[in-house]
């Protein structure tokens, strides 16, 4: 499966996402404390409604002890009021309002006259009445009024009770929330920096080493060593294909070596044959002057030779003359001698002209070799 090193280096992308995931958890972790909240205020109405119970239940406490306490008096008082007793009536009043739940007790006979009253009347407190009878005779009745301030203690004491319990819970939901936020963001720290070594890691092993060893490999080449290979030919990837392009550069670099040496080797071959070419024309001039050289000298030996004749014919010419001068009777046997010489002067000088036209000749072949010779030098160069 062919992997793009695009894709690798998408591999933060994904940390990126890990990371959303994360935050999503602790978004998450955020929504849970909103239904902890919600719980927490559940749990507050559940208290009130506790509360409400226990202020209700301590209401039907103060009248079950109100009703309890009117009819204890109601049982007691029948002779006192009877037999006009007040100060016994006033000492059960006394007795009853010693109680702190109970406010006020009232004494009254039957036609509604107030016969003892100990305590202050209440508003809002709790009122009993019960009749004071004996033997199906009534004498009057008997009010009892509960006072309002211990239930109204009472419900601030469930109220503060309430408050510190809601307090207590509030604190642990926010303990939990707290801790629950940083869990989620540890574990998403925790996620993204394993992430982010992990993509650091594979992109190190997957691309920095292999361009490490591209850009190596291209030094080199540059430095001229093609002795180096990339052995990561085979990848599939981008990778790949950079190290085939720069094999791609070392074949050619070989190949252009190779060429270079072989036209090395030719340029060599080509020298060698050139300095023999001039060493063979050099040694052909050589032999082609010296031939000529020799005609030279042979001819100038002949004219050297042919000179001494001529001055020995010259002087010979002279005595003849003189002795034709001097004896003219000697003149006609000497004219066939002069005739001879003049003869032999004549065959001389024209040897003389054609020795001297034949090394023209040589002179004018020298020139012309000497004159091929250099050219066939210009050639070669």
């Amino acid at each position: 499966m062919k992997m793009s090193v695009s894709l690798k280096l998408n591999l933060p992308l994904a940390a990126a996402i890990v990371v959303l995931m994360a935050i999503g958890t602790a978004v998450q972790v955020g929504l849970g404390q909103g239904a902890l909240r919600d719980m927490a205020r559940g749990v507050s109405d559940m208290m009130e409604q506790t509360r409400d119970s226990g202020v209700a239940a301590q209401k039907d406490a103060t009248r079950v002890k109100v009703e309890g306490m009117a009819r204890l008096l109601a049982d007691i008082a029948p002779d006192a009021i009877a037999g006009f007793s007040l100060s016994a009536l006033n000492q059960y009043a006394q007795t009853a309002t010693a109680d702190p739940e109970i406010a006020k007790v009232e004494f009254v006979d039957k036609s509604g006259n107030v016969l003892a009253s100990v305590g202050k009347d209440v508003p809002d407190g709790l009122v009993s009445r019960k009749s004071v009878e004996r033997g199906g005779e009534t004498f009057g009745a008997v009010v009892v009024t509960s006072s309002p301030a211990v239930l109204r203690a009472t419900v601030e004491r469930e109220v503060v009770r309430s408050s510190e319990r809601m307090a207590t819970f509030d604190g642990m939901v926010r303990a939990f929330s707290s801790r629950s936020l940083a869990f989620a963001i540890g574990l998403s720290l925790a996620v993204a920096v394993l992430v982010v070594g992990l993509t650091v890691v594979v992109a190190r092993m997957v691309v920095v080493q292999p361009l490490h060893e591209i850009a190596t490999l291209v030094v080199a080449l540059a430095g001229g060593d093609l002795s180096a290979k990339a052995a990561i030919v085979d990848r599939s990837d981008e990778i790949g294909d950079m190290a085939r392009a720069v094999e791609v550069f070392r074949r050619q670099g070989l190949e252009n070596k190779a060429l270079v040496e072989q036209q090395e080797v030719i340029r060599h071959t080509a020298e060698r044959d050139r300095k023999a070419g001039l060493a063979r024309v050099a040694d052909d001039l050589t032999q082609s002057v010296g031939s000529v050289v020799d005609v030279l000298t042979g001819t100038s030996t002949s004219l050297q030779a042919t000179a001494g004749d001529m001055t020995r014919l010259a002087e010979m010419a002279r005595a003849r003359t003189a002795e034709v001068a001097s004896a003219a009777e000697q003149a006609a046997s000497n004219v066939e001698t002069v005739a001879a010489a003049t003869e032999e002067l004549s065959a001389s000088v024209s040897e003389i002209a054609r020795s001297t036209e034949s090394s023209s000749r040589v002179a004018s072949d020298a020139v012309q070799r000497a004159r091929d010779a250099d050219h066939r030098i210009g050639e070669l160069d």
